[in-house]
């Protein structure tokens, strides 16, 4: 089946109609309480303390723009006077600096950047814990780290798809002993996941996206 005719099926009538209804099931099965989701708040107070700095360096990763030529920059985010650098491991459209986030500190010098941003990059990360630990060493003092990643979501790899998340596995990276000594946890786009081998998944708390604001001490 083609990719164009496939699109055209989705998109019928009776398709749209079919998806809605599953929307509505889904919506009426989300779990009430909202004990999960943490600080919801965490990606605008973030903003915010990016706007309000002076000529900031930030550097956003996972920045090349993709098959889909949606471009993802986030330098809107950041004030005008801002150094905006976006990297990638690849070079291609919207990246400035080719730059691994395993070994960050080797395109940036420790202590020389005020703010990382990394969305739906981190479950493409091979080895997180190592991206953590370099975000810590090039941030400066009182530097703030943005991550968006998945704690549930279909496979995507561009070019490989490794790891999904919880509040819990980015609190455990951003920790204490890569030098971050704040850090606020969210979890955002509430769903369900339904399987014909686990049913009763359908009615469990699920989200799409998972995210952390970690700010690094004075040591």
């Amino acid at each position: 089946m083609s990719t164009s005719f496939t699109k055209r099926l989705l998109f019928t009538r009776p398709a749209r109609r079919a998806i809605a209804g599953v929307a509505r099931l889904l919506a009426s099965l989300k779990p009430k309480n909202g004990d999960l989701e943490g600080d919801a708040g965490a990606e605008a107070e973030f903003r915010d303390w990016l706007q309000g700095l002076q000529a900031p360096t930030v550097v956003e990763l996972g920045t090349r723009r993709t098959e889909t030529g949606i471009p993802t920059v986030r330098r809107h985010w950041a004030g005008a006077d801002a150094t905006y650098i976006a990297a990638d491991f690849m070079a291609g459209p919207d990246v400035d600096v080719v730059a691994d986030a395993e070994r960050l500190s080797e395109t940036f010098a420790a202590g020389s950047v005020d703010a990382v941003i990394a969305c739906s990059v981190f479950e493409h990360i091979q080895r997180p814990w190592l991206a953590a630990a370099e975000i810590g060493k090039v941030l400066k003092p009182g530097g703030r780290v943005y991550v968006q990643t998945h704690f549930a979501f279909p496979l995507h790899a561009y070019p490989h798809d490794y790891w999904r998340f919880s509040r819990e596995a980015l609190e455990t990276l951003f920790a204490e002993d890569h030098g971050f000594v704040k850090r606020t946890s969210f979890y955002q786009f509430p769903c369900s996941i339904l399987s014909e081998q686990d049913p009763v998944g359908i009615g469990l708390k699920s989200y799409l996206n998972v995210g952390i604001v970690a700010e690094k001490g004075a040591r």
